[in-house]
C-alpha cells in the first residue's frame, strides 16, 4: 500500500512516544514539500530538531504537489493543477477558513490523484477526503497504526 502522511501524523507519532515498528517496510511512504516546510516552521527547536528526526525515519519518497499555490509551493517541488486543490480548498474552508487549508488541500489533492492513502488527524480533512466528489482514500493514526 502506499500511503502519505499529513504533518499531525508526524507529530502524532512522536508524541506517541512508541516504538515506530508499526511502520512497515513492505509500504511505501510519500511526502511533498509541504510536510517538511511545516515541520520547519515549528517555533520549540527542541520540538522541531525532534520532528525533523521523526521526519527522517519514516523513510519516504518526495513527490510534487499537484498544484502549484502562490506563497505555499516551492518551483520544482509543484505542478500546474487542474482545479481539484481549489475544490477540495474550498470544502475545507466551509468548516473555518483556516491558512493551513491551502497546504492539506495540496497534500489531499496528491493523494488523490496518485490513488495513496493519506493517513491524517485532521477532522475537517477526512470528512472532505470522504466526500464522494473526492473518494480520496484516508484513515487516521490509530486504524494505520493496525495495518501490518
Amino acid at each position: 500500500m502506499d500511503f502519505i502522511f499529513d504533518t499531525n501524523i508526524f507529530n502524532r507519532i512522536l508524541d506517541d512516544k512508541t516504538e515506530m515498528n508499526f511502520i512497515s517496510d513492505s509500504h511505501t511512504y510519500y511526502v511533498t514539500h509541504i510536510q517538511l516546510d511545516e515541520i520547519k516552521n515549528t517555533s520549540d527547536p527542541a520540538r522541531k530538531r525532534k520532528l525533523l528526526d521523526t521526519f527522517e525515519d519514516v523513510g519516504q519518497i518526495e513527490r510534487p504537489t499537484e498544484s502549484a499555490v502562490i506563497g505555499e509551493s516551492r518551483i520544482g517541488k509543484s505542478k500546474i493543477g487542474d482545479g481539484q486543490y481549489d475544490q477540495i480548498k474550498n470544502e475545507l474552508d466551509k468548516y473555518g477558513s483556516k491558512e493551513n487549508n491551502k497546504r492539506d488541500a495540496l497534500i489531499a489533492e496528491t493523494a488523490m490523484k496518485n490513488n495513496w492513502i493519506l493517513v491524517s488527524n485532521d477532522g475537517n480533512l477526512l470528512k472532505v477526503c470522504t466526500m464522494q466528489k473526492f473518494d480520496i482514500p484516508v484513515m487516521n493514526y490509530s486504524a494505520f497504526k493496525k495495518i501490518k
